[in-house]
């Protein structure tokens, strides 16, 4: 995130630090680009998006996770991933992983975090 927070606002002239963004982590993507106070989002957007993207593949998980989340779907449990990340940047990440995700939600139905709807449609999906 850092990386790709870095190369947005050098490549788009905005000098909103990382420490900024962190603050508002878990909220979508607009949302806090708009609480910071930034304009031209969209351009901001595509520039985070190509950076974050391009640099997905230093993100691992946390030493035993991968694991975990195999054992739990071997029981026959349905995983689902609820996101704030734009489904590219998520399906990036989930797709590096050995597990099988039956669901992704990223923001785009319903109301975005902290609202509960992205979470509620996962389950659903999972139909659990």
């Amino acid at each position: 995130m850092r990386a790709a927070w870095e190369a947005a606002t050098i490549q788009v002239g905005v000098q909103v630090p990382f420490k900024a963004y962190v603050k508002h982590l878990g909220r979508p993507f607009q949302d806090f680009l708009m609480l910071l106070g930034l304009k031209n989002t969209e351009r901001f957007t595509t520039a985070y998006e190509t950076a974050a993207i391009g640099s997905s593949h230093h993100s691992q998980p946390f030493p035993g996770v991968e694991q975990a989340l195999r054992d739990i779907a071997a029981t026959g449990c349905r995983l689902g991933v609820v996101t704030s990340k734009s489904v590219a940047r998520a399906r990036t990440l989930v797709e590096s992983l050995d597990v099988p995700f039956a669901v992704l939600r990223a923001p785009g139905l319903g109301r975005g975090k902290p609202s509960p709807d992205a979470l509620l449609l996962a389950l659903v999906e999972c139909g659990n």
